[in-house]
């Protein structure tokens, strides 16, 4: 197996995932319906755990194709599951 497909990761509704940055940070987000990401209000400099991340507040809603996160260019850190199907 190769090292890309050994990344391959599921794509699933509440998970929240570190989205690398060009200049070497990470921003952080959380997987809604229909391929929209909340992005989180928070960077770091280095890959923090879910923990650290979802207690911040969302900053924007952004849409992005699955690939990200089926390819493990965006890394899933934890999921935090919605109350129920409307949230």
């Amino acid at each position: 197996m190769s090292k890309k497909q050994s990344k391959k990761q599921k794509y699933r509704i509440g998970q929240i995932v570190a989205i690398p940055l060009p200049d070497g940070k990470f921003a952080y987000g959380k997987v809604f319906n229909d391929l929209d990401v909340g992005v989180y209000d928070f960077l770091s400099d280095r890959m923090e755990p879910v923990e650290c991340v979802v207690g911040k507040k969302i900053l924007f809603y952004g849409v992005v194709t699955d690939r990200a996160i089926k390819s493990g260019a965006f890394t899933v850190i934890g999921e935090q599951p919605f109350p129920d199907e409307e949230s």
